[in-house]
């Protein structure tokens, strides 16, 4: 088989672990119920409608403080999202895996001659009304918002815009779209935010 690279993996050691309850993950939480709220199937649906389902998956993920936490934090984001959202939803929470090139074009191998994968997965692949597709990725932040420099440094949404170019053949990724949430108050504003251009808003079924 081929030598597959794991980046989102931790260092791991042969330790024994602490017996201890594993703490709610609130940022994997809201995402799971982002992916239901921008499901594409559901996307025209209406928001009575669809918006119990994304309440029913955050309910399922967290409790106590944490799943009121999730709450507040959702409820601000669907109030807010729907006058900014300017494209559709294409996928949601899908995997990718590409062939890792050399400066040459040739595929990275091992000592054994096996190619070296890049494996990886995206929130959301949106695209807007000038037919342009964008990977978005959703992130709860705590204080400030990060820096634009320091999105610009962010290799792993630069080395996903390339993996996916090579998984999917002939889709050309305009970039990424960091769509924030924040938990903590910090300077400047306390609402979500996208870092995009601002474009009409495209429905899920309107033609090219």
């Amino acid at each position: 088989g081929s030598s597959d690279l794991d980046f989102q993996a931790g260092m791991r050691q042969n330790l024994e672990p602490r017996q201890q309850p594993a703490a709610p993950d609130l940022d994997r939480a809201v995402r799971d119920a982002l992916a239901v709220y921008y499901f594409p199937g559901m996307w025209d649906w209406d928001r009575r409608v669809r918006l119990p389902l994304v309440g029913r998956e955050l309910d399922r993920a967290l409790e106590g403080r944490a799943l009121d936490e999730g709450k507040v934090l959702l409820d601000r984001y669907v109030r807010w999202a729907p006058a900014v959202d300017r494209f559709a939803p294409v996928l949601v929470e899908t995997d990718f895996e590409a062939t890792v090139l050399d400066p040459d074009g040739a595929a990275v191998v091992t000592a054994g001659g096996e190619p070296v994968r890049y494996r990886g997965r995206i929130d959301l692949m949106a695209v807007d009304r000038h037919d342009a597709y964008w990977i978005v990725r959703h992130r709860v932040v705590d204080g400030d918002w990060p820096t634009t420099e320091d999105l610009v440094k962010d290799e792993e949404a630069l080395a996903a815009c390339w993996a996916w170019e090579q998984f999917y053949l002939g889709m050309a990724i305009t970039g990424t779209i960091y769509n924030e949430l924040r938990r903590t108050p910090g300077r400047g504003r306390l609402w979500p935010r996208l870092r995009a251009r601002a474009r009409p808003l495209v429905r899920q079924h309107e033609p090219s």
